[in-house]
């Protein structure tokens, strides 16, 4: 239920830069450690984490598996980081219909009334959670979204560690993983930082397998390109697709099999 708007068309002048502001409350220390209490339920074996960068910031690239992976995450890395989601679960109005046609109705297979209404409540609480963890909104139908990058360069100039679930559902789908090909957003983060600071940011990726309930982490690369040309970026964003890929194959095998979408 993250987003995995990526951007394949990308303006960088549009990037503000006077309007870093990032808008909404986060949780206190206090809450925030309270949830990842749950962790001693819901939490993943680590294969890496020795990879994990001890400072930020950062940009964590993961595949998506549905709704598990973002959560998974949240449970399994020592990290507070911010992710990307789709900007309708953080908007009240939206996110009940958002809800109803992505998880109430093929995954809880309610329909009608009931579905919708249900929909409505679990709204209640996941759009203050959302907003109170940090998430970056990021509009599922927009080839840009400026305010996202703007609020993700914000947190970044702050040692902040920012994860993207980069996946292009437009695109065809790899058979053993069920993972589709990257998005280049996150590559034109890279080169927005880079732009700003003068200094490379690290890119972890990051496989997460539900059914094996392992995630693996890769050691950071550097996006060496020189600008925002295509095939350089292309280029970047593919290398990334093909570590995550590898991560999630060389999981040691619990009866392997594809993650769900």
């Amino acid at each position: 239920m993250s987003a995995n708007n990526g951007g394949r068309q990308c303006d960088p002048a549009k990037v503000d830069q006077a309007r870093l502001t990032v808008k909404g409350p986060c949780l206190s220390d206090t809450l925030y450690k309270s949830l990842r209490l749950l962790r001693l339920f819901f939490r993943y074996d680590v294969l890496g984490g020795t990879n994990l960068p001890k400072g930020g910031p950062s940009l964590i690239v993961a595949n998506h598996v549905g709704s598990i992976g973002p959560v998974m995450l949240f449970f399994s890395l020592p990290l507070r980081f911010h992710p990307w989601v789709i900007a309708d679960l953080t908007d009240c109005r939206r996110s009940p219909a958002y809800l109803y046609q992505q998880f109430v109705r093929p995954t809880l297979h309610l329909e009608g009334w009931t579905g919708r209404a249900l929909a409505k409540l679990i709204t209640t609480v996941t759009v203050p959670l959302l907003r109170g963890i940090g998430c970056i909104p990021v509009e599922l139908h927009s080839t840009w979204t400026g305010a996202a990058f703007r609020r993700s360069l914000f947190l970044l100039m702050r040692d902040a560690h920012i994860v993207i679930f980069p996946e292009d559902p437009a695109l065809v789908m790899d058979p053993e993983t069920n993972m589709y090909p990257f998005k280049l957003g996150f590559v034109h983060l890279c080169q927005m930082y880079r732009d700003r600071t003068g200094v490379r940011l690290p890119v972890v990726p990051v496989a997460i397998h539900p059914y094996q309930r392992m995630i693996s982490i890769g050691p950071p690369q550097y996006y060496q390109g020189s600008g925002y040309e295509e095939p350089q970026v292309i280029s970047f964003a593919t290398r990334l697709y093909e570590l995550v890929r590898s991560l999630y194959l060389q999981l040691p095998s619990r009866s392997r099999c594809a993650a769900p979408k």
